[in-house]
């Protein structure tokens, strides 16, 4: 169980106010002052906002710095983690001098965790990280190394590992693009695809069960990391998506006999894909309106039968069952062919899902991942899809330029 830690800061030069927070994370609304640190659940790492105005990750073992703002200055700053989700280094003047460009990430928090990363989460996804996984101490990175060069020898396919059990991802072990591990009974296949995303197959058919839904991402590699966590990583060691098992040191992946995908230890069960029985977890989301601000951020999925409206009430976004994706001129669930503004024209199709990709791109999927329909704005990152009160829709960069309507 995390400890609790009180965190004071003052407004002008009287009035402090406490804010309590998990030792190990800084929720919305929470600051550290010039000379306060916290540390994750294990201790290994601590973040310091320090005097000379530099927000520093270090290893707690030998102070060793493996991340900074690089704001260093003669003026005290502080820290704070926004409601809007962004994190942000301030001067005494209010003026931003470094922050994680997470705005748009509204009830997003801050963890530092056991295996060295410093991410910033919304719910369960992961919007930035310090990409210091694996840096805990040192000749973690060696030896990691080390293990994926002896993994590496077999080449793409299915993975080997060192416990050398088939369906399991064990502790450090990673599946880069292209490889797989099969359950025990050859019934299931967790595969690294070259889109981006991790998936989880029947292999008698190649019916995909469950996905991290990081299509178009420049995600290379997942890894269970050993203090529990499954993520998924690009290039730069920036985390895409997480189970958020993490603070649970030995556990392993497993692909089981009843159709489930799970993260656990032999005490308890800490994630799973939500697959027994062949039940297909995308099925299990929620149908009807989601409750999105008018917009589809990177990484956002309408399945059939959701749909969201814009602020104002006038514009629907309605993901059909009959697989087109169509913009209605109201709110209401009672939809009139005189209140169609737009559709994808993709009626009749096996059209499962629609994705705003991080790469910009608006994509009409099927289950087996084959493309329907796109915008053809790849190329974007970080752009988003806005009902406008003008009654456009518009793909916009993450800058406001825009690119698609």
């Amino acid at each position: 169980m995390n400890k609790l830690k009180t965190i004071f800061f003052c407004l002008g030069m009287s009035a402090c106010v406490a804010v309590t927070a998990q030792s190990d994370r800084l929720n919305g609304g929470d600051r550290l002052n010039a000379g306060q640190t916290i540390f994750s659940a294990n201790h290994k790492i601590k973040l310091v906002m320090q005097n000379d105005g530099n927000l520093v990750l270090y290893t707690t073992h030998d102070d060793h710095p493996i991340w900074a703002s690089a704001t260093n200055s003669i003026e005290p700053r502080y820290a704070v983690m926004q409601e809007d989700g962004n994190f942000v280094v301030y001067n005494p003047a209010r003026k931003a001098v470094w922050s994680s460009n997470t705005y748009k990430y509204r009830g997003a928090f801050l963890v530092l965790q056991n295996d060295g990363n410093m991410v910033i989460y919304q719910a369960s996804k992961a919007v930035w990280s310090s990409g210091t996984a694996g840096k805990v101490k040192p000749g973690d990175n060696d030896r990691d190394r080390r293990d994926d060069n002896r993994r590496d020898e077999h080449g793409p396919g299915e993975r080997r590992h060192e416990h050398n059990e088939e369906g399991m991802l064990a502790p450090n072990a990673r599946l880069v693009r292209g490889q797989s591990i099969v359950s025990e009974d050859k019934k299931l296949r967790l595969s690294m695809m070259e889109t981006g995303e991790l998936a989880l197959y029947k292999t008698a058919n190649n019916e995909i069960l469950w996905s991290s839904m990081t299509i178009g991402t420049d995600a290379v590699y997942a890894v269970m990391q050993n203090d529990g966590n499954l993520g998924i990583f690009n290039n730069s060691n920036q985390m895409l998506w997480s189970s958020r098992s993490e603070g649970h040191q030995g556990s392993y992946l497993m692909l089981q006999r009843d159709g489930n995908m799970t993260i656990g230890n032999e005490r308890e069960t800490l994630w799973s894909s939500g697959t027994i029985g062949w039940v297909k977890s995308m099925l299990n989301s929620q149908l009807g309106e989601l409750s999105w601000d008018g917009r589809m951020l990177p990484g956002d999925v309408l399945y059939r039968g959701q749909y969201f409206i814009s602020p104002n009430k006038k514009l629907r976004l309605n993901m059909q069952d009959n697989g087109n994706l169509v913009l209605f001129a109201n709110s209401s669930i009672k939809e009139y062919n005189n209140d169609v503004l737009w559709s994808t024209m993709t009626k009749g199709t096996d059209a499962a899902f629609a994705i705003m990709q991080a790469d910009g791109n608006l994509v009409l999927y099927n289950d087996r991942r084959s493309i329907i329909w796109s915008s053809k704005t790849g190329g974007n990152q970080g752009a988003y899809l806005s009902m406008e009160k003008d009654g456009n829709m518009i793909i916009r960069r993450d800058d406001g330029k825009q690119l698609w309507q």
